[in-house]
């Protein structure tokens, strides 16, 4: 069973240092040397093949959503901050 995902309030500002990223071409590199370095008498099955490329796939989609968030992020900035403001909470009749 898998439990349900907790909502958190994510903030705008990382609280810790930035980890480095690992991107496609090291995951490509990373399985061409896994499938040139496996045993041809007991070869990878072709059902993890694919959960690999999969899962590739997988994060290739999460890190162009992370980028079009992080985008949509900068553009509500200058509204949330108008509505912020004493004025928009207190307008002038």
């Amino acid at each position: 069973m898998i439990a349900p995902i907790a909502r958190q309030a994510l903030p705008s500002e990382p609280a810790s240092p930035a980890r480095p990223q690992l991107g496609s071409d090291v995951f490509l590199k990373l399985l061409v040397a896994q499938m040139r370095t496996q045993n041809p008498l007991e070869p990878q099955k072709g059902t993890e093949f694919v959960s690999q490329l999969a899962q590739l796939n997988t994060v290739e989609q999460l890190v162009a959503i992370r980028a079009e968030l992080a985008a949509m992020r900068q553009q509500a900035a200058p509204v949330r901050a108008a509505a912020a403001s004493p004025a928009a909470r207190n307008p002038q009749s």
